[in-house]
């Protein structure tokens, strides 16, 4: 179920937060429209006022923070399995949001790699095996795994 525009302004606060946080930034209280914008453009626009401007901008931050954040196990484990209902909402955006960024393929293959090769959890295994089949089903990126493929 997606969130109301109300949900998505308070997911993009606390977002915004958590990103600032992992920076180890203390911005001012008026630079969060101005981030909101930044991160919620298309095609070089960003309309406050538009529930897309908001989707794009909690996406685009979940990714980014996700990335600087968890490690690439808790990565992998989050887009195979989000826990919360923005993730759960906004799955495949966040997915695509990680991949299009220039470390996302790299640290989605060395987290599948990793919960393959030296599991934690009984299901750990597992949660990667599918995980690289989604991905290889949906997205171009099969050729990159390819060495993960081989040892599946």
């Amino acid at each position: 179920m997606r969130p109301t525009l109300k949900q998505l302004k308070q997911e993009a606060a606390d977002l915004w937060g958590v990103l600032n946080g992992v920076d180890g930034t203390d911005p001012a209280p008026d630079q969060f429209r101005k981030d909101i914008r930044q991160y919620g453009k298309l095609d070089g626009k960003a309309d406050l006022r538009c529930r897309a401007t908001w989707e794009r901008a909690c996406v685009a931050m979940e990714a980014a923070s996700m990335l600087k954040s968890l490690e690439n196990t808790d990565l992998v484990l989050y887009l195979h399995r989000p826990d919360t209902p923005f993730g759960i909402a906004y799955r495949d955006q966040i997915l695509e949001a990680v991949l299009s960024h220039k470390t996302g393929l790299l640290q989605i293959k060395n987290g599948l790699e990793r919960l393959y090769r030296q599991p934690v959890k009984a299901t750990d295994r597992q949660n990667a095996i599918e995980l690289f089949s989604y991905l290889a089903q949906t997205h171009e990126v099969a050729v990159a795994l390819l060495p993960l493929a081989l040892i599946g």
